[in-house]
């Protein structure tokens, strides 16, 4: 039953099953879809997507699940996950009933935020009658009892992650008190010196940086040219918790 999801395979599937799996024999039969997450592009490590795709093929044989050929993966924070546009793909699939389990490989690589943890399953997937294996822990995310352990990892996870987030914050201060250098890549308007690996100013760009304002993910700018202005693309509507009165234009830098 392990193969590719052809369009013959998909009429013989009765039409998409409502009811959770309560227990690991349940899954039988079930249509997978995969989920893979790195937390940078070009990420490899014992978590990578080659040990994650590994785990998730022994579930299909395990259980003789159906391949509907559906997979997401993302290079993402395993904080900030939850708002990537894969996870929204994916729900929208699970939501439009095109599958019934996701194979995830580790519960780490799911995400490493409680409660979006909780909130994704209980309030998106759940209620869609999808169900998520976690390959590496075999955790049902339906049995109630696996539901127990499956918090601990997943409160583990965001543990590591605040830990970690700690860690890098003291050793920036720590560098940043002994070496005047706060680390990391240079803003704008500041350069890496080659012999003394320090930060330093870049004298050409110091116009640009003094009319600029720091946005997060955006560049603004309070006196804005035509040339500025022209990949401007106007939001449809205010962002939540965005200021009526910030000043300038801005635009996504990724623009």
């Amino acid at each position: 039953m392990f193969g590719p999801w052809t369009e013959e395979r998909r009429r013989d599937v009765v039409s998409p099953r409502r009811v959770l799996p309560a227990t690991v024999d349940d899954l039988r039969g079930l249509r997978f879809a995969r989920r893979i997450r790195e937390s940078t592009p070009g990420q490899f490590d014992r978590y990578g997507p080659d040990a994650q795709r590994d785990l998730q093929d022994r579930a299909p044989r395990r259980f003789g699940l159906l391949d509907t050929g559906l997979a997401w993966s993302a290079a993402h924070s395993g904080a900030t996950v939850h708002r990537s546009p894969t996870m929204a793909a994916m729900i929208e699939a699970a939501r439009a009933g095109e599958f019934d389990v996701l194979l995830v490989g580790y519960v780490a690589r799911w995400q490493r935020n409680l409660r979006q943890t909780l909130n994704l399953l209980e309030d998106a997937l759940h209620p869609a009658g999808v169900a998520v294996w976690f390959c590496d822990e075999e955790l049902l995310s339906s049995s109630e009892r696996h539901w127990g352990q499956l918090v601990d990892e997943a409160k583990g996870a965001d543990s590591w992650l605040r830990r970690h987030r700690r860690r890098v914050r003291e050793g920036y201060a720590a560098k940043r008190a002994t070496e005047h250098d706060p680390g990391g890549r240079p803003p704008i308007g500041f350069r890496r010196n080659p012999d003394t690996r320090l930060v330093e100013p870049e004298p050409d760009r110091l116009d640009v940086v003094r009319r600029l304002i720091g946005d997060t993910g955006r560049y603004r700018h309070p006196d804005a040219c035509e040339a500025f202005t022209a990949v401007r693309r106007e939001p449809r509507k205010r962002l939540q918790g965005q200021r009526k009165n910030m000043p300038g234009t801005s635009y996504r830098a990724d623009e």
